[in-house]
């Protein structure tokens, strides 16, 4: 005859207005997912094993695992040849994978080299792998690339900036950036 081990359980609103006790398990039996105590928080800490993808096209919550924060930004101005931050997000403590798109916008004069990447210092071209570089013709007005997605797991609010440095010979230039960061963990 085999064993058997039950756990505390309950439906939602009793799960969650419980307190389990330090390595204590609760079953939600509204969800089906899974908690353990740290003796503080109500509810309990859910299990990541216990999560699951979502079918219904919704999106994750606040500090969950998928959750999206993402900004565009258009027409910031920039000088040849100096730095500006295209675009910013704020990223909660966690582990994200961000990525970015920039484009350059001339008014007359060509780019002959065009950088971008993120960074968390303002204004501050990141190097290589974190940056893309492109060395252009000197036909070139307007130019998007994609910027490579970078890993950031940072323990406190972290501004993460999608910085451009454009070099051309005259005229004036603006921006245009688009960042987005999905909690990975």
């Amino acid at each position: 005859m085999a064993n058997s081990i039950q756990i505390k359980r309950g439906v939602t609103a009793k799960v969650s207005a419980y307190t389990p006790l330090s390595g204590e398990l609760v079953l939600d039996t509204t969800t089906n997912k899974l908690y353990a105590g740290d003796g503080t928080t109500a509810g309990g800490n859910q299990i990541v094993a216990s999560k699951k993808g979502v079918t219904d096209a919704s999106s994750a919550s606040t500090g969950e695992v998928g959750e999206v924060i993402q900004v565009t930004t258009t027409a910031t101005a920039n000088a040849s040849s100096a730095a500006v931050n295209a675009a910013q997000i704020t990223l909660t403590a966690g582990d994200w994978d961000v990525g970015a798109v920039i484009k350059l916008n001339s008014s007359s004069a060509p780019y002959s080299v065009f950088v971008a990447g993120l960074n968390t210092s303002s204004a501050t071209q990141p190097s290589f792998p974190n940056a893309v570089q492109l060395n252009l013709p000197t036909s070139a007005t307007t130019q998007q690339a994609p910027v490579p997605s970078v890993r950031f797991n940072v323990s406190a609010s972290t501004t993460i900036y999608l910085v451009a440095l454009a070099v051309f010979a005259s005229g004036t230039s603006t921006v245009d950036g688009y960042i987005r960061a999905r909690r990975i963990r």
